[in-house]
């Protein structure tokens, strides 16, 4: 190979950007050491236990009628297909207004984030919670991690991260993000709430989610780093 060439090619595989690879890489690494420490316990670590029965007593004592209609109507807000939906229109909204990067961005990030969760509960076969904690059906799929946490914090990180780069108002672009974030915590929290998941379960998925978050936007941005054109806000 020329000297011409063996530049070019190591040119093609040089970061544009190194911070936002950095950061994320660093990021992914404090997520994973975390989920990490979670997936090994869990089986057998008494501290893992003790925390999982102390959260459930809390929220078991927060059951009411009128929060329980909420928390079903949140949890469905986080399902597969309610997910799959909002992370469909997004793409689509996203791409019809010539942001493609984005919409890529978005649909990669929530399609993989159920993939990887999906996985790791084949891997894992954590058993759910007894079934008369459960104010609503067990399903039969292993408990960990969360499919509802990951795939609900995944569209409300890539969402955020569209908000925040194509939102022009300050105030809009906060509310979008806090508003998505506490959608995510909600769902979470509705799962332990119903009682169809332990609260590892939906830490173990969150954190995963956030190293893979981490992951995908370091290299876009760093590789990949999507054209700052005109806000999607009028």
């Amino acid at each position: 190979m020329s000297t011409t060439g063996a530049q070019a090619s190591r040119g093609r595989w040089r970061p544009k950007r190194v911070r936002p690879l950095v950061v994320g890489v660093i990021v992914a690494a404090v997520c994973l050491a975390g989920w990490f420490e979670l997936a090994e316990d869990f089986s057998y670590s008494e501290n893992v236990a003790a925390f999982d029965a102390a959260v459930v007593a809390v929220v078991s004592s927060l059951r009411g009628p009128v929060l329980t209609v909420l928390m079903r109507v949140v949890t469905a807000s986080g399902g597969i297909v309610a997910v799959s939906l909002f992370t469909a229109g997004l793409v689509a909204a996203l791409a019809s207004r010539g942001r493609r990067c984005e919409a890529t961005v978005v649909g990669v990030t929530v399609a993989m984030g159920v993939a990887i969760s999906t996985v790791f509960k084949g891997v894992f076969g954590r058993v759910r919670p007894p079934a008369e904690l459960a104010l609503i059906p067990l399903p039969s799929s292993a408990s960990f991690p969360s499919g509802h946490a990951m795939g609900s914090m995944m569209l409300a990180l890539s969402a955020g991260w569209v908000a925040w780069r194509t939102v022009k108002r300050p105030a809009a672009r906060w509310a979008m993000v806090v508003a998505l974030g506490a959608w995510a915590v909600l769902v979470g929290f509705s799962r332990v709430y119903l009682g169809v998941h332990w609260p590892s379960d939906v830490l173990a998925s969150w954190l995963l989610g956030g190293a893979w978050f981490a992951l995908v936007i370091g290299v876009t941005e760093a590789y990949l780093p999507c054209s700052p054109s005109a806000p999607l806000e009028a």
